[in-house]
């Protein structure tokens, strides 16, 4: 199974892995196991970040959406926004995402130049902003 993303934790040895099938797992990096997948995404992964300490996870998928989810049980506790539609031809897929657990906070990069921020608390967007070039890669100090 290809991975196309990991988000690690060192101090308790799990990380998240997305793969092309849609799976994101959480796995123990001690022995490698799969210790628990979880299945919503119809499409390739492109990245997660997960709060090990309140056992949340977000995830985004070429199937056109961002995925929060809950670490303990496996299941989906919601959908960021609704899934992407085709705009003028443009797929307008996440590409990547950063996120402040503290604040609540989801930010999404998308290929059709655009960024969006969410709240996770409401699951919903409070900002989009736009540049000319796709969004592949965010890094963001929200302190």
């Amino acid at each position: 199974r290809p991975v196309s993303c990991i988000a690690s934790h060192w101090p308790s040895r799990q990380a998240l892995a997305g793969g092309g099938d849609g799976f994101l797992r959480v796995v123990d990096v001690s022995d490698e196991a799969a210790a628990k997948e979880l299945s919503a995404h119809t499409g390739r992964l492109v990245c997660a970040e997960a709060d090990w300490e309140g056992k949340r996870a977000v995830s985004a998928s070429w199937d056109g959406t961002v995925r929060l989810w809950n670490l303990e049980s496996g299941a989906v506790m919601g959908l960021l926004g609704e899934k992407a539609k085709r705009h003028a031809g443009h797929h307008v897929a996440p590409s990547s995402l950063e996120v402040d657990w503290i604040s609540g906070t989801v930010v999404s990069g998308h290929r059709n130049g655009s960024l969006r921020v969410w709240d996770v608390d409401t699951r919903r967007m409070t900002q989009e902003i736009h540049s000319s070039s796709p969004v592949l890669c965010l890094a963001s100090d929200f302190g």
